[in-house]
């Protein structure tokens, strides 16, 4: 017993860390089943571009209000801690309503362009389910800066297995819309917000005097709303493109395959959490040389982890896809695969974003996104014309491979350096 407590008493933020990250990963994993099995491959495709207009407005908040907030802890008095917190959650209010305004101009933008017109029907939850969503993501990281984990893992829970729990009780339900989907999703996202607000009463907002934290915020956003735009286009425009060209159930696919490689986020959520501390400690501490020899010493036991996994993907895809999804689906054994061995690809940006951030070279970030963004608008059509979903899958493996490419030009830029100790 003694020995546990000792345990405990060392590593237990990371114990609870581990925790709400097999919560959250565990749930989206059934989440993503059991939407797949209600909706079929042609609606799950118009529920994933729903979930992609969510993803930008939440990055666009991460790149506005959380990764600068993060900055602000660290450099903040305790004193002051009260008075910031209640000025950007003021912020983040007005953030919130903005970002759904965003989503909705977005919505109709696409819909003049491509099939986007699918989503019309969808338009009146989704500024709901937007500022919902972010209003809790920004409760939440306030949580884990003030190290209250304990809180995190709670409302994670409440959140994602209340939407588990409605799924399995409808499973069955043929009649169960995306509409009805998204509605449920609003209401959890909600009820997270209320718990939060049990604990943010206590904070006097304040709706004026917060241009100083604006321009400190913008210091450090600038360079990531645009990256956080790039992004959005590098990663998802041959999914996109897929739905227009060879229809939604190409994005019906990708989801499905995406919900298999998924267990690997928990690996890549913990790297979220680790790597970029460390990083930052070793490169403010011993300088470049020592930040890349470590980036590059995560990269190898990342490859060896995913490649592994990769593995038994291939291996197993078609019972998996049997068990899982139902006979019907066993087809795409080698589309999941494929997209399992692309995850390698994905993972290995990951520590390398670790490093230029340390560096504080958001930049860079930015200008490989431009680069993957040209790629895509560039030869996405030929690619998914001449090859189907296997040219949506080689897209997404080559936007990749050249930001990558530029993130090593970017960290090793008169820089020589041995990476093998």
């Amino acid at each position: 017993m003694q020995f546990i407590k000792s345990i405990w008493g060392q590593h237990h933020i990371k114990m609870l860390i581990v925790t709400d990250q097999a919560i959250v990963s565990c749930s989206n994993f059934a989440t993503g089943i059991l939407i797949s099995k209600i909706l079929g491959l042609g609606d799950l495709g118009i529920y994933s571009f729903v979930w992609m207009i969510l993803m930008i407005t939440s990055s666009l908040q991460q790149a506005f209000i959380n990764q600068p907030m993060v900055n602000e802890f660290i450099t903040l008095p305790k004193e002051d801690t009260h008075n910031y917190v209640s000025k950007l959650f003021s912020i983040q209010t007005y953030t919130a309503c903005m970002l759904s305004v965003l989503a909705i101009a977005l919505t109709i933008l696409l819909q003049k362009i491509t099939f986007f017109d699918t989503l019309l029907p969808l338009i009146e939850i989704l500024p709901f389910l937007i500022i919902s969503y972010v209003m809790n993501d920004f409760m939440r990281r306030i949580y884990i800066l003030l190290n209250n984990m304990p809180k995190v893992i709670i409302l994670d829970f409440i959140i994602n297995w209340s939407q588990v729990t409605f799924l399995i009780l409808n499973i069955h339900n043929k009649n169960l819309s995306i509409d009805t989907i998204l509605k449920v999703f609003t209401l959890s996202y909600t009820l997270g917000v209320l718990v939060s607000g049990l604990d943010f009463f206590k904070f006097k907002f304040v709706f004026s005097d917060f241009s100083h934290i604006l321009k400190n915020h913008w210091k450090i956003a600038k360079w990531l709303l645009l990256t956080a735009i790039a992004q959005w286009f590098a990663g998802n425009f041959f999914i996109i493109s897929s739905g227009d060209l060879i229809g939604t159930e190409a994005a019906g696919i990708v989801r499905v395959a995406q919900s298999i490689v998924g267990v690997l986020n928990v690996f890549f959520i913990a790297l979220e959490y680790y790597v970029p501390s460390k990083a930052g400690l070793i490169y403010n501490s011993h300088g470049k040389s020592a930040l890349l020899k470590y980036i590059f010493k995560v990269i190898w036991i990342g490859l060896l982890i995913c490649s592994l996994f990769t593995g038994m993907v291939f291996l197993f895809s078609e019972q998996l896809l049997s068990v899982i999804y139902g006979n019907s689906y066993a087809k795409y054994g080698l589309i999941i695969t494929a997209f399992s061995g692309f995850y390698i690809i994905v993972f290995t940006g990951f520590p390398l974003r670790f490093a230029l951030r340390a560096m504080q070279d958001t930049k860079a970030m930015f200008v490989a996104y431009i680069f993957a963004t040209v790629f895509s608008i560039l030869f996405a059509k030929q690619m998914i014309m001449a090859w189907g979903i296997w040219g949506v899958i080689a897209g997404l493996a080559f936007t990749q491979i050249v930001m990558q490419l530029w993130y090593i030009k970017a960290l090793f830029k008169k820089q020589q350096i041995n990476i093998v100790q």
